[in-house]
């Protein structure tokens, strides 16, 4: 996703030094919630691309097939818009628009939508959420499970947290569960890109993307679907 508005500044501090983490601690059960993960793009619509030549598609995927297995460890029933790399269809308007099938099919809890950023400009750091626009309840459950990613992601990079924004992004608009769509750095970016091109990287995204939900979780308490 090309979204260039704010330049952030980045330590890789963090990053550099963290190791992995065990599987996320829990005070709420994740049995009987649904996710859908959705690892964006995919086939030949490759999203992104580095200026090394990583390939946004990949990197999705990757961290993507990672959470879903930690959040099925702790429960979870767990449905990817895609597992390998495919597109949903060859038309990119209609890609988006199977996904949005898929996540009102299984009417699940949240949707995670996961990318990597990109830019004309190699300057641009950090990452993102975007979620619903509108004050609806499914809206501000949105917004405070952006609020849980924000949280986690600034403990992994360290930095370069460029805030929660609305968007009436299909995906985000015609979904019917909380959604979040998550910039999880720059690829066009190329620190950036040398840490996204590291298996031990995606596991620390998912780790943290899966306390994010945790923590939501736990803040929501035993809550039914939000509407």
């Amino acid at each position: 996703m090309s979204r260039c508005a704010i330049i952030g500044v980045l330590s890789l501090s963090c990053l550099s030094c963290s190791t992995q983490r065990d599987t996320p601690s829990t005070n709420l059960s994740l049995l009987g919630t649904t996710t859908v993960i959705d690892p964006g793009h995919g086939g030949k619509h490759y999203g992104g691309r580095g200026y090394g030549g990583l390939l946004e598609k990949n990197v999705n995927l990757s961290v993507a097939l990672r959470l879903q297995s930690i959040l099925e460890s702790l429960g979870a029933r767990v449905v990817m818009t895609r597992s390998m790399d495919q597109e949903l269809s060859l038309d990119l308007d209609d890609d988006v628009v199977r996904r949005v099938e898929v996540v009102n099919s299984v009417r699940p809890d949240l949707l995670l939508s996961l990318h990597t950023n990109y830019c004309s400009s190699m300057v641009p750091r950090g990452f993102e959420v975007w979620v619903p626009k509108g004050g609806t309840s499914r809206g501000r459950a949105s917004r405070e499970l952006a609020e849980c990613i924000r949280q986690e992601l600034g403990s992994l990079w360290g930095s370069g947290d460029r805030g929660t924004k609305e968007n009436s992004l299909r995906l985000l608009h015609d979904t019917t569960c909380p959604s979040v769509l998550v910039e999880m750095e720059f690829i066009t970016n190329s620190a950036a890109e040398v840490q996204l091109s590291k298996r031990g990287t995606h596991a620390l995204l998912a780790e943290h993307l899966a306390q994010a939900v945790v923590k939501w979780r736990n803040l929501r308490g035993s809550h039914s679907k939000t509407p």
